[in-house]
């Protein structure tokens, strides 16, 4: 469960997390970002500056940083009560990525989402600060076998 508390910058957390707004066959992105910001490590360690800390302050401007910010916005309370939050930077992010995938209006894939999601969260990191074997314990790798010709493709 996430540290009910007050944060060292001021942060309190909300009773209840805002909800994120669908904007146009996005769900499966949503579906991914709710489910990354309840997890504990990374809630309690977004909301606290151990992510930042740990992954350096100069990736604010990544996908990284996206994500520590969208963690940030559906979790902490910022003196105002929110509504359903957008988060359009991500989308966008992701969108740009892969080229033709992720567009609004289009549907999508979550576990595609996710993947590309950590994978980019990793690239931002500095060279050996997986946070994907930070928060899974694990790496990333995508395998890929061709029933036609078998030929066996996978990269870690």
């Amino acid at each position: 469960m996430i540290r009910p508390q007050v944060m060292h910058d001021g942060l309190r957390l909300r009773a209840a997390p805002v909800g994120l707004l669908n904007q146009g066959n996005t769900c499966y992105l949503n579906s991914v970002l709710q489910c990354l910001a309840h997890l504990p490590l990374l809630a309690n360690a977004a909301l606290d500056g151990t992510l930042e800390a740990r992954v350096g302050a100069h990736q604010r401007g990544g996908v990284l940083g996206l994500l520590v910010a969208h963690v940030k916005e559906v979790l902490a309370i910022r003196g105002v009560e929110a509504t359903a939050h957008q988060p359009t930077a991500i989308h966008s992010a992701l969108a740009s990525m892969r080229e033709g995938t992720f567009r609004l209006g289009q549907q999508a894939d979550a576990h595609e989402c996710l993947r590309v999601l950590l994978g980019a969260v990793d690239a931002d990191a500095p060279s050996g600060a997986s946070v994907v074997q930070w928060l899974f314990g694990g790496t990333l790798v995508s395998r890929i076998l061709c029933e036609g010709c078998g030929i066996d493709w996978s990269s870690p």
